[in-house]
């Protein structure tokens, strides 16, 4: 009888433990299945915000944003895959970081893009370009990024690596399609420019592709002008490869809509240069044969300098490949400053006060962006070209009126008066 008992207690303990068993699983199952519709009614993490900027660009564009809440580091890096909202021709990176005082140059991005299903292009990788107090809209920046096949793309690669132990807390890509050029949609009527005056023997203006040739709608606003004491020489850090006029067309267009993104109110340089030697105007300028306008190129030294990028990549150890100056921009480039120095009675090979990163300097007058920013631009392969490119541009000048600019006392404070009071009649003629 025991032993009867003792069985039945055995075989009802096991149905017990199972039916425990069975209810515990049915529980785990529900759980999950209601974590699972929660999950489903929020918005996958990493989605950005999209906005368009079509409006504003006056091209196909849009920028994508990611909050401190989406962003997520694996070993310190950020990474982001997708499709644009626009197909684009250029893309640049803007972010944020908890203090602002993070030097540009110690973040390093890696971008990489394709056509629809086609190969990924090769990455290109970039350090930061400018800090927050450098862009109106108020972010770090990479530089910008155009596929190396001069084609619209579709999808992008990033990847962003702060300085260790820094998190960062937004993120904007700014996408834009230049591919095709703007209709005439806001016809620029140019304003009367004054008769140009120029000084017997003195550089004659060198062809200068203008911004109706390249971006094909101006796009008119306030401007300032500005007395010039120097002139300030970037590279635009793209690949070192020959281009056509169409091609180099649309680089212009696309630097336009990256300076756009910053916040810049138009393409920040004054001219740019192309490896064909190709001069093209840069920010809007109705008096450009006489008259200096601020550009956005060089904080804190924009109100006294011009800004004169050379399309290519000179810096050593960074990515595109780096390369040099093709001869015909370089000689491109000195006409250009033979022409302006010599408006302006300024000393090539002289040296004059400017506003810098580091306080009021006494720097030369042809300069490189490095001397006036914490920043690599215009590269090693560019910088060390400054001091000849500054006695080629002395070579191109008369030599009576390089001795004329060679008297301290008298550059700029006799020599300018003369030109803007249109006292040159007494020792040239007009053009």
């Amino acid at each position: 009888m025991k032993k009867s008992l003792r069985k039945l207690s055995n075989i009802a303990m096991k149905k017990i433990a199972k039916w425990f068993v069975l209810a515990c699983a049915l529980f785990a199952f529900t759980m999950t299945g209601d974590i699972l519709t929660q999950g489903a009614s929020i918005p996958p993490v990493g989605e950005p915000h999209v906005i368009s900027t079509t409006a504003l660009h006056g091209v196909p564009s849009a920028s994508l944003e990611w909050g401190a809440d989406q962003l997520f580091e694996d070993k310190g890096i950020y990474s982001f895959t997708g499709r644009s909202p626009v197909p684009f021709t250029g893309l640049s990176v803007g972010w944020l970081v908890i203090g602002h005082d993070a030097d540009p140059t110690s973040f390093e991005v890696a971008i990489r893009t394709r056509k629809d299903e086609a190969p990924w292009m090769e990455w290109i990788r970039f350090s930061g370009d400018i800090r927050p107090a450098e862009s109106p809209s108020g972010l770090f920046w990479s530089h910008l990024y155009t596929p190396s096949d001069f084609g619209v793309h579709t999808d992008f690669e990033i990847k962003i690596q702060p300085p260790v132990g820094m998190q960062l807390t937004f993120v904007r890509v700014a996408v834009f399609d230049n591919s095709a050029v703007p209709g005439a949609t806001n016809p620029y009527e140019p304003l009367k420019e004054p008769t140009a005056i120029t000084a017997l023997g003195a550089p004659a203006q060198p062809t200068i592709i203008s911004r109706l040739q390249w971006l094909g709608a101006e796009h008119p606003w306030n401007v300032s002008q500005i007395p010039i004491t120097h002139a300030i020489v970037h590279h635009t850090v793209h690949p070192n490869v020959p281009r056509t006029l169409a091609q180099s067309k649309q680089l212009m267009r696309d630097i336009r809509s990256g300076h756009l993104a910053r916040g810049f109110g138009d393409i920040g340089y004054n001219f740019v240069i192309d490896r064909e030697a190709r001069i093209f105007q840069g920010r809007h300028n109705p008096w450009l044969s006489t008259t200096d306008v601020q550009g956005e190129h060089a904080l804190p030294a924009n109100s006294r300098s011009v800004g004169i990028a050379l399309i290519g990549q000179f810096q050593p150890g960074v990515s595109p490949t780096v390369g040099h100056p093709s001869e015909l921009a370089l000689r491109s480039l000195e006409r250009l400053l033979a022409w302006r120095f010599s408006q302006r009675a300024l000393n090539p090979l002289g040296m004059a006060n400017i506003n810098t990163a580091w306080g009021t300097r006494n720097i030369h007058r042809i300069a490189g962006h490095r001397d006036v920013s914490a920043t690599a631009c215009p590269g090693d392969n560019l910088q060390v070209l400054l001091p000849t490119i500054r006695t080629n541009v002395r070579n191109l000048l008369p030599p009576w009126l390089y001795r004329v600019l060679s008297m301290h006392k008298m550059e700029s404070s006799i020599y300018e008066p003369l030109v803007s009071n249109n006292y040159w009649t007494l020792f040239g003629s007009y053009s």
